[in-house]
């Protein structure tokens, strides 16, 4: 018995293509939600500020919360990749984004991104 295997190359490419376009927007919706569940909550601004856009910076800050009522988690917003030079941008435009990552003198570095993308 003889038996034979043949495939597009081309329509093989699309799917590869197209999974791997999917995998990665997964994984980014995935840190995204890994990093509002990591971020310190005091009046909220910081969590509800993160952003997640497609080949743009997002920078807007929410405001508003206090300690006793806090901002709420934000949404995670809706992606779509249609090409691989497509880049995700996750940001946190926060006055003390960059304390609460990296730290400073007084305040111990908690790490939020990084922490989410390992965990990714």
């Amino acid at each position: 018995m003889k038996s034979s295997w043949v495939i597009d190359v081309n329509r093989f490419n699309d799917v590869v293509k197209t999974q791997a376009l999917l995998l990665a927007e997964t994984k980014a919706k995935r840190i995204y939600q890994n990093v509002i569940d990591y971020s310190p909550v005091r009046t909220g601004q910081f969590r509800a500020s993160w952003r997640m856009a497609v080949n743009k910076l997002d920078s807007t800050v929410i405001f508003g919360g206090t300690p006793m009522a806090p901002l709420g988690k934000p949404a995670i917003p809706e992606i779509k990749l249609t090409s691989y030079k497509d880049k995700i941008h996750i940001s946190n435009s926060h006055k003390y984004a960059k304390y609460i990552e990296l730290g400073s003198p007084t305040i111990n570095p908690v790490g939020v991104l990084r922490k989410s993308i390992l965990k990714g």
